[in-house]
């Protein structure tokens, strides 16, 4: 969102309406997922995972990235 504020702009006004644009993308983005969030099949998840959570509070076990050190390769299958 601050992208068109760091780079040089022809003038303030590209800038600005560079800036608005950027803003309201990013609202845009923010909407979106809040649509996600309140979507039917995403409520259904998050209630299968509280009530897995519930069913078996202990059985969850943490991810840790030294277990897994190509965790981060896209490269690889």
């Amino acid at each position: 969102m601050i992208e068109p504020l760091v780079q040089k702009q022809p003038s303030p006004d590209v800038m600005f309406y560079a800036f608005m644009k950027a803003v309201n993308d990013a609202q845009a983005e923010v909407k979106e997922f809040t649509d996600l969030m309140k979507d039917e099949e995403s409520t259904q998840v998050f209630a299968q995972a509280d009530k897995s959570r519930e069913d078996n509070p202990f059985g969850i076990k943490p991810w840790k990235h030294k277990d897994h050190p190509d965790w981060f390769k896209m490269d690889k299958e």
